[in-house]
């Protein structure tokens, strides 16, 4: 297994460079990958801010990508990114949310005790 960084993911899913899409691609349909956190999150951030894409956009495209047989992360960030997708929250929020269905989680933000009652 290998982990992949953020460029890999965002060359694969924007194919704006045409050859670093032919790595990536070679990359993450040929080897077991591994998705950190960490790197999700950039990923986010970078389709969210530099490229503006709308996040139901973001959420669809990654939770696609993180479905491939060959691609791993914990199925907890694949329900943060849901959630992201389809309310008025930050991706950290989310996650934060995702984890209070499964344990405690103290927050003094507004929009996470919120997210956390529904």
């Amino acid at each position: 297994m290998i982990v992949i960084d953020s460029n890999v993911i965002l060359r694969y899913l924007l194919a704006d460079d045409e050859k670093l899409f032919k790595k990536a691609k070679e990359v993450i349909e040929k080897e077991s990958c591994l998705v950190l956190p960490e790197i999700l999150n950039e990923v986010v951030l970078v389709l969210e801010t530099l490229y503006e894409v709308p996040r139901e956009d973001i959420s669809a495209v990654l939770i696609e990508f993180l479905n491939f047989e060959n691609v791993m992360i914990a199925d907890i960030y694949i329900q943060a990114l849901f959630m992201y997708g389809h309310k008025e929250i930050s991706f950290l929020e989310a996650v934060l949310c995702s984890y209070a269905k499964e344990q405690k989680v103290v927050s003094f933000s507004k929009r996470v005790k919120k997210c956390m009652k529904d």
